[in-house]
């Protein structure tokens, strides 16, 4: 199941999982998110902000998790399995759904919350995507410029990175957004080390270490 198709399940049966899910483990199901590093501390402020019930609070957990790549979303799943509400992910979300268990270990994995976070990571690809590329376009298209030597966007040296920084400007003037994407379009089809933990390393180098830790969770 693809996450596009996660996404359109979770908007289309919200007030069904929203009823289904115990509001009495809410705050434990919040604890898992976080031992997953799916979620922070301020998510849950954000979810709580106005002194909301649970059934709010649920509805805001869910649009959040809307938001988060496919592995979150199964990582998500395994802890409603694990809380006891397995029922809702079988009746709502994935009627063929299986928890996954580690190779060689017969605990599954969603009995130990520190499992859920290497899970995580093994589901990711180390592969750029356009999500990846919209995503630093969208909060960080002004420093461009200065991503694309680090990367670099040409080999060969400052010079020809420079020419081709200056190629991209002129094809669209005074669009940051649209030059942000062509910069990365281009380095991931032509470079060998067009990778998400290159870039990654990239974005830290910079100064921009939130856009680098947004961008390993997508």
């Amino acid at each position: 199941m693809g996450d596009q198709c996660y996404k359109d399940i979770l908007e289309r049966n919200r007030s069904d999982i929203i009823d289904d899910i115990d509001s009495d483990k809410l705050q434990d199901i919040y604890n898992d998110l976080r031992s997953a590093n799916i979620m922070q501390p301020s998510n849950e402020e954000s979810f709580k902000a106005g002194g909301v019930g649970p059934t709010i609070q649920k509805g805001r957990l869910l649009d959040f998790l809307r938001r988060r790549p496919k592995a979150d979303i199964e990582i998500f799943c395994c802890i409603l399995c694990k809380r006891g509400d397995a029922h809702v992910v079988k009746k709502y979300i994935n009627k063929d759904y299986k928890p996954p268990t580690e190779n060689n270990n017969s605990n599954n994995i969603c009995n130990n919350t520190e499992s859920l976070s290497a899970a995580a990571s093994n589901t990711m690809s180390d592969d750029i995507t356009q999500a990846h590329i919209d995503h630093i376009a969208d909060t960080m298209a002004g420093d461009w410029k200065k991503l694309a030597p680090k990367l670099p966007l040409k080999e060969g040296g400052v010079a020809k990175c420079t020419t081709a920084i200056k190629q991209i400007q002129t094809q669209n003037p005074g669009d940051l957004q649209q030059q942000c994407v062509d910069m990365l379009t281009e380095w991931m089809t032509s470079a060998e080390n067009a990778t998400k933990s290159h870039l990654c390393k990239c974005l830290r180098d910079i100064g921009k270490k939130k856009t680098a830790s947004e961008i390993e969770l997508i």
